[in-house]
């Protein structure tokens, strides 16, 4: 995918946050999204199931059934697996909603003391990415949109 350039990086930039947890009980991988406004408005959320190694697909297909997808701008996710290996490829999402996605990584478990490492970005240039992650988070450097998604997912997750 081509690095996707935006003229303006508004305030309200609409951001679609994503986090994944592996269901042992039934062998599949849940994936729980919230559609952020910047870092002050939830203006949606989506959730879906997949039954394999790649969740990607199941993602991407998702987030282009949801009538939210002609209003994201971004797709934000943590770039480390599940346990049991599965993953969501930032690459592969990217190409198949056509949206720029920054996969980001922590040094430690994302607590109050995190630290975020370099972002992986995939249609999107590192500078964009940073002026886009510093609009959407409260503090730091990390995006309310992936910080409620995560919530909603240990709120889902049995384990």
């Amino acid at each position: 995918m081509s690095v996707t350039r935006l003229r303006e990086i508004k305030r309200e930039i609409r951001v679609l946050g994503l986090a994944s947890w592996s269901n042992p009980d039934t062998g599949t991988h849940e994936t729980v999204g919230v559609i952020f406004r910047g870092k002050h408005w939830l203006d949606g959320v989506l959730k879906t199931s997949s039954g394999g190694p790649s969740i990607t697909a199941e993602v991407a297909e998702t987030i282009r059934r949801s009538n939210h997808h002609p209003q994201i701008r971004v797709i934000l996710l943590h770039r480390e697996p599940l346990n049991d290996g599965a993953e969501i490829d930032p690459h592969r999402l990217s190409r198949e909603t056509g949206k720029p996605v920054i996969a980001l990584g922590f040094q430690d478990p994302p607590q109050n003391n995190q630290r975020l490492t370099s972002p992986i970005t995939v249609g999107i240039d590192e500078k964009t990415a940073k002026r886009i992650l510093k609009i959407t988070s409260r503090t730091g450097s990390y995006p309310e949109a992936l910080r409620v998604a995560e919530l909603l997912a240990e709120s889902f997750n049995p384990n």
